[in-house]
């Protein structure tokens, strides 16, 4: 599993933050002051480091380049509120890898860490893993166990192919899929099946979805072109 080290002083987003990253398998220990930041980087080898800037009277800034001091190559992400104009620069030159506002959507937070984990494998020689988990709005795709998990961990269970056309309409969120390219794509080009299998495995898909009021919606049909990911699921947010 892989682990980050979160450094922010502001418990209430720490919370969050490690309920949602822990959503999509990765194992979060925060501290809250710089001091506790660097005494864990100490003991404690991370796969990734997410550290805000502001941190009481002192600034991440300093912890990013203690890390760096200590020989520490592993991943750090700035996660913070403040101006990027002013402190990207500055973090970046520090040492910092990546730098995410907290005003971000989540599904790009999770996005850019598993980027930089991505990346990370590479430079170690390892094949980079896939991403098992997707955030879907108001729900996380778990490809391997065709199940989505609501933020109130309700479960709903769908079929492989339910979720390979969820997993390439969430893949694309602003293209259009004909029937005909999810055929092509899903069942393959070689596949005898008709675009009205297209159409039945999503009515089916819709009437699980619609059980739960927060995922209405989440395929849209454009009459005429084909269907794509709701351009309004983007609900699953970070409370502070």
């Amino acid at each position: 599993m892989k682990s980050i080290l979160l450094v922010d002083d502001d418990r209430f987003m720490c919370d969050s933050l490690c309920t949602l990253l822990g959503r999509f398998g990765l194992r979060v220990d925060p501290v809250y002051t710089l001091e506790d930041g660097y005494k864990r980087a100490c003991e404690t080898a991370y796969s990734l480091y997410l550290i805000d800037l502001c941190l009481g009277t002192d600034h991440g800034i300093l912890l990013i380049k203690q890390l760096r001091a200590l020989k520490i190559t592993a991943p750090i992400l700035v996660w913070t509120a403040h101006d990027p104009v002013q402190f990207e620069p500055r973090a970046l030159d520090a040492g910092a890898d990546s730098f995410i506002s907290k005003d971000t959507a989540p599904e790009c937070v999770i996005s850019r860490i598993n980027a930089q984990l991505r990346r990370e494998e590479w430079r170690e020689g390892w094949k980079p893993s896939s991403t098992r988990r997707v955030a879907l709005g108001p729900a996380v795709l778990d490809r391997s166990a065709h199940t989505l998990e609501l933020d109130d961990h309700n479960i709903i269970k769908i079929t492989k192919r339910e979720t390979d056309i969820l997993d390439l309409l969430a893949g694309e969120r602003q293209r259009v899929f004909s029937a005909r390219d999810i055929l092509r794509k899903i069942w393959g080009p070689a596949s005898l099946q008709t675009e009205d299998a297209v159409h039945a495995v999503i009515k089916r898909l819709r009437k699980k979805l619609e059980s739960e009021i927060t995922l209405e919606g989440l395929i849209e049909s454009l009459p005429g072109r084909g269907y794509r990911f709701s351009q309004k699921s983007s609900s699953l947010t970070l409370t502070a």
